[in-house]
C-alpha cells in the first residue's frame, strides 16, 4: 500500500520592527486597512501591501498568516503543498 501522507512546505517572513499591535491582527489582511499608534508616525503606506501579497499566496494554493509582538518581532509563516521538482529527464 502507498504511502499517501501529503508533504508540506513551511516557511517565514520575519523583522524585528515597530510591530503589529494583537487588535489590529485580524484587520491587517483588509484593503486599506493602516494601523493607527503612536509607533506608526513614521510608517508610510497605503495598506495594500499584506492583502496583494495574501492573495498572491492563496493564489498558489498556500496559505500566509501574521504573528506580532509590537518593539519585537512580526512573523509572516507561509505553508502549503510541498510541489515536487520534475525529473530533469522529463521534458517541459
Amino acid at each position: 500500500m502507498e504511502n499517501k501522507t501529503k508533504k508540506t512546505s513551511r516557511s517565514r517572513v520575519s523583522d524585528n520592527g515597530i510591530g503589529i499591535p494583537r487588535s489590529d491582527l485580524p484587520f491587517i489582511c483588509k484593503r486599506f486597512y493602516r494601523v493607527k499608534n503612536h509607533l506608526q508616525t513614521q510608517a508610510k503606506g497605503t495598506g495594500l501591501r499584506f492583502p496583494i501579497v495574501k492573495r498572491a499566496i492563496e493564489a498558489d494554493g498556500d496559505t500566509i498568516t501574521a504573528t506580532s509582538t509590537p518593539e519585537v518581532k512580526t512573523m509572516f509563516p507561509i505553508t502549503g503543498p510541498l510541489i515536487e521538482a520534475p525529473d530533469e529527464s522529463d521534458e517541459l
